[in-house]
């Protein structure tokens, strides 16, 4: 499912947009033109390197949190080549990287880094707030959340995006115009508070141990609606009790809450209790009553049909 590319790989792949994973190998670094560091990636690189911070200006008492960007090109040779010889040898050492992304752009680094401070700071009605958009874990559900016309927005002048994620190297190319046109955009009212679930639905992915690129593709939209569900249904609104919330659930899908062991187990919580929460309740089902939640529901597992998904076309 998951194929090695170039930067060039395939017709198919450039129209499509979709993401593949990469072996890193020199040809496909020199092929990218800025890479992208996080905040707290800084103090892995050399400091004397000339680096662009991207800073929305609605953010500028923050720029010590903000991402910088790093033109490759305007880089000494030997410099430049020593680092890329460092992201290929910690690739294979499976070790963290000290760039979130690297970008194939045709644009200098002004352009680009006005673009990218830009589409930072986000507005829905009067509610406003920081995209953490260069955060790989970010990032990669991008497409999901905000829909593939809003992503090539994003993208603006950068034709490949290809993002460190939990050790492989993730491609990403924005559809083509032609494809761009088949496509439906979310309703902003959607799209908004689904940003605001993304940080649950990574924290859930690191508390079930989902550590890998495939991981996070395959579970971040079940874990997204059980979030949802979590505070439209059942009024949860700690980040903790989502997470376990949904945890609980991702075996068994949406409706596991609606099991009769499931029911029992939460018509039995004590409401009087101030701090009482339906997880507690859940948590409290033993382990042989969970194996047979999970095989009477696996079957009716509504993953095909989650509250974003279906209403996506409205």
């Amino acid at each position: 499912m998951f194929e090695h590319a170039h930067p060039n790989d395939s017709f198919e792949a450039e129209q499509s947009g979709a993401p593949c994973t990469q072996v890193l190998q020199m040809s496909f670094l020199q092929a990218q033109r800025y890479a992208l560091i996080l905040a707290e990636q800084r103090e892995m690189l050399p400091a004397d390197l000339p680096f662009v911070p991207l800073v929305p200006k609605q953010l500028a008492k923050d720029v010590g949190l903000m991402p910088l960007a790093l033109d490759l090109w305007a880089l000494d040779e030997k410099v430049r080549l020593a680092m890329f010889e460092q992201l290929i040898e910690l690739q294979d050492q499976k070790e963290a990287s000290p760039i979130a992304a690297l970008l194939i752009a045709d644009c200098d680094i002004k352009q680009l880094s006005k673009h990218l401070s830009d589409i930072q700071f986000r507005r829905y009605l009067q509610q406003s707030g920081w995209l953490r958009l260069v955060d790989p874990r970010v990032w990669i559900q991008l497409p999901r959340v905000l829909g593939a016309r809003e992503v090539a927005r994003l993208f603006g002048p950068v034709q490949q995006w290809s993002v460190c994620l939990y050790g492989d190297w993730v491609v990403t190319r924005p559809l083509s115009p032609a494809m761009l046109e088949t496509v439906e955009t979310p309703p902003l009212a959607l799209r908004w508070p689904a940003l605001l679930r993304m940080g649950i639905v990574n924290r859930a992915l690191a508390h079930l141990g989902w550590l890998s690129y495939p991981q996070a593709q395959a579970q971040s939209e079940l874990l997204d609606a059980l979030v949802y569900q979590g505070q439209s249904k059942h009024q949860l609104s700690r980040s903790e009790e989502l997470i376990a919330y949904a945890c609980l659930g991702i075996h068994c899908g949406l409706a596991f809450d609606e099991h009769p062991i499931a029911l029992a187990a939460i018509a039995g919580l004590d409401r009087d209790e101030p701090d009482a929460s339906i997880v507690d309740a859940l948590n409290e089902i033993p382990k042989e009553q969970w194996e047979i939640i999970q095989k009477e529901t696996h079957s009716k597992m509504y993953a095909t049909q989650l509250p974003l998904k279906a209403n996506n076309g409205r």
